[in-house]
């Protein structure tokens, strides 16, 4: 893995954990074992860590729906699935976490975190529309994203299983709207 890579992930992992505002140069160095300028030769500055985050983000969900696509087998429920199997308890979806600080943001990251959201949200309506209708696929994917992504904040903040409820309930919803057959 290339040491840009590692610092990408190792933000991620923070982000996961606390906020991207907190993030700092002095942690990652201290993390990796490098120097702030080893991170600035990778990233002039915070605001171009953040948009590769972005970046990465966004690779990531091309390469799911693309999975998607070849794969029809595969059910809305495993994109899903996928995209939460790496949080534990007290994270959070680091797409939600950077968003979260939106206005705390210039421009370019502002942009580039909306473009990142809006793909999520895309990418998922895709997915569904496999098997739903345009309409249908866009309230299940509003329902699903904001429902999983606020029982993470509501689980984080006061430890009752909010996710793990909404979790399962979307699992089961999308069982029920697939009749057996993958959405």
């Amino acid at each position: 893995m290339s040491k840009r890579t590692e610092i990408i992930r190792l933000a991620i992992e923070y982000i996961k954990m606390y906020s991207f505002p907190e993030l700092s140069y002095d942690y990652i160095a201290k993390k990796l074992n490098i120097s702030k300028a080893a991170i600035h030769y990778y990233f002039k500055n915070k605001k171009d860590l953040g948009i590769a985050v972005c970046d990465y983000f966004e690779e990531n969900l091309r390469q799911q729906l693309s999975d998607f696509i070849e794969n029809p087998e595969k059910s809305a429920w495993e994109f899903i699935h996928e995209r939460t199997r790496n949080f534990n308890s007290d994270e959070i979806c680091p797409i939600v976490s950077i968003q979260s600080d939106l206005n705390q943001y210039d421009e370019d990251l502002r942009l580039k975190i909306i473009e990142l959201v809006n793909l999520e949200y895309d990418v998922y309506v895709k997915i569904l529309s496999r098997k739903l209708d345009d309409k249908t696929s866009a309230k299940y994917a509003q329902i699903h994203l904001s429902a999983l992504k606020g029982a993470q904040l509501y689980s984080r903040t006061i430890s009752k299983p909010f996710f793990i409820t909404v979790f399962n309930y979307i699992e089961n919803e999308i069982n029920e709207l697939n009749k057996g057959e993958p959405i």
